[in-house]
């Protein structure tokens, strides 16, 4: 109401200063509304927002009624209720080999949060675990699960390595995808590096005519476009061939460059074992993306989604002290800082050292005075950065988290890691993870605007966990359509205002 007040008040202050006539003006007083609204709603796909705290939306009303530092079970439906049917997942020819869905989270996996429409997508499988590439999302706004695309049908192309039936460039074959998932907030995609590739646990490659093959990738997959009926690539590429198709995927494939040369994942194992980490920057007009292989540390920069030419990889900095095995990584953008675990030890690369060059990474582990951290399964943990707070949380899956600060002088100052307990009674059970989920990995993530952190654990049920911290400091407004911020128009509209009350000598009131 508040809206088309403003509206039909803009209106009536257009017809005051020119030369419509009053009764003409009040006859076609539907024409200059239906006019004025789009103009007044024009999408700006350039301000993407944090998805905000909004009480009337079902994640919304149960953040704002959590008391800080306490966990909250979210979700009311299970993972395995949306589970895709046995006989539409694709099977090894030879073998007849599937396995199940299950592996999109147990199996060295992680997620992305949709912060345009509240949603946490997953994308995984691969390697010796699964055969379908299907993607699932978990809604904020019902609280439920549900399939958001139908696995492709798969052929081999050589040796172990097998491809979407559909081809490379229409949808990539399942992997594991360890902490190589993000959402791309203005370019609204999820995106993955992949990992390992069912079956031969290889770099995602694509075959050309000639018989060559190449790395490839990144993925873009259109959370727009989900469908749970719907293949993700092309009409006809299901295991059913008459099953649609639903063009959700996109391979950007400019991985390489043009002449070869350095770029992410070029070392033997590509995106094995690899982390990403977005940028929650929110001066930033693009989408950032820090992306650690076995070797070097890249930043992605992604500044028009229809252009993937436009696409940016900067190598930043490189590996110096030998670091193994899966972990996760996360990017404290105040402290310029990119952190990441691996085989029970921390490395951070400070992009300050050198901020034109390529910088070293630097080795550590921080002290524990409570002696209760178990860093021999630091590998298993989450972790993601809290801009609010100027920290990074870590998490196992179990009631615990952890907290991690950069010291002063990261080089010289000792990294303190402290336990928080969080209160409550509902806490997660940390063996879900022992029952068969390989590691937490990219399955934790701090959710800018709700101001809370997700994880989720048992590949079963799909429990999603909500951490509330202490000074809980949320962006609490009404939740603007999807691409739209509600006042970047107005920014933009108040010259053409200015010039309206001076004609007309007066105030526009709304």
């Amino acid at each position: 109401m508040y809206l088309m007040s403003c509206v039909e008040a803009f209106v009536d202050l257009i017809a005051s200063v020119t030369d419509t006539k009053e009764g003409m003006f009040v006859k076609h007083r539907h024409r200059w509304l239906a006019w004025a609204l789009p103009v007044l709603l024009v999408p700006l796909k350039g301000f993407a927002t944090p998805f905000p705290v909004d009480p009337t939306t079902a994640i919304g009303r149960i953040v704002s009624e959590m008391k800080e530092n306490e966990w909250a079970r979210l979700n009311t439906t299970t993972f395995d209720s949306v589970w895709t049917p046995e006989s539409l997942i694709p099977s090894r020819p030879d073998t007849f080999f599937k396995g199940s869905p299950r592996s999109v989270i147990q199996a060295w996996s992680s997620m992305a949060w949709d912060s345009t429409r509240g949603d946490l997508v997953f994308f995984g499988g691969g390697h010796a675990n699964y055969t379908g590439n299907d993607v699932y999302r978990w809604r904020g706004s019902t609280l439920e699960w549900e399939r958001a695309s139908l696995p492709s049908a798969i052929e081999l192309i050589s040796g172990a390595t097998y491809r979407s039936v559909d081809g490379e460039n229409s949808a990539p074959i399942g992997a594991h995808t360890y902490d190589n998932s993000e959402f791309l907030p203005n370019a609204d995609r999820f995106v993955s590096f992949g990992g390992a590739a069912f079956n031969d646990g290889k770099p995602w490659s694509i075959q050309h005519a000639d018989g060559t093959s190449e790395r490839t990738g990144p993925y873009f997959w259109d959370p727009s476009r989900a469908d749970a009926g719907k293949v993700g690539g092309v009409d006809g590429s299901g295991v059913d061939p008459t099953t649609l198709g639903g063009g959700m995927w996109e391979n950007r494939g400019n991985l390489i460059p043009t002449g070869g040369g350095a770029h992410p994942g070029d070392f033997f194992a590509g995106f094995v074992n690899g982390t990403t980490a977005l940028s929650y920057d929110p001066s930033l007009t693009a989408d950032v993306l820090y992306v650690a292989d076995i070797g070097d540390l890249w930043r992605y920069t992604v500044t028009d989604v229809n252009d993937p030419a436009a696409d940016v990889y900067e190598r930043l900095g490189r590996t110096w002290d030998p670091i193994s095995g899966q972990g996760a990584g996360a990017f404290d953008y105040l402290d310029n800082i990119f952190l990441r675990t691996a085989n029970g030890v921390f490395s951070f690369w400070d992009l300050d050292l050198d901020p034109n060059g390529i910088v070293r990474n630097q080795l550590f582990l921080p002290v524990d005075a409570s002696g209760t951290f178990d860093f021999s399964r630091l590998t298993d943990y989450g972790m993601d950065y809290d801009p609010i707070r100027d920290r990074f949380l870590l998490w196992l899956g179990d009631g615990l988290v952890w907290e991690l600060s950069v010291p002063a002088n990261p080089q010289l100052d000792d990294w303190v890691v402290q336990e928080i307990v969080p209160e409550g009674l509902l806490m997660p059970d940390s063996t879900a993870l022992v029952s068969g989920t390989k590691g937490i990995l990219g399955k934790w993530k701090y959710i800018p605007g709700l101001d809370i952190f997700l994880g989720v654990e048992d590949s079963t049920r799909g429990d999603i966990w909500a951490y509330k911290p202490t000074g809980w400091d949320p962006d609490i407004r009404p939740r603007a359509l999807p691409g739209v911020d509600v006042l970047a128009p107005v920014w933009l509209m108040l010259p053409l205002f200015g010039w309206l009350i001076s004609r007309a000598g007066r105030r526009m009131v709304c």
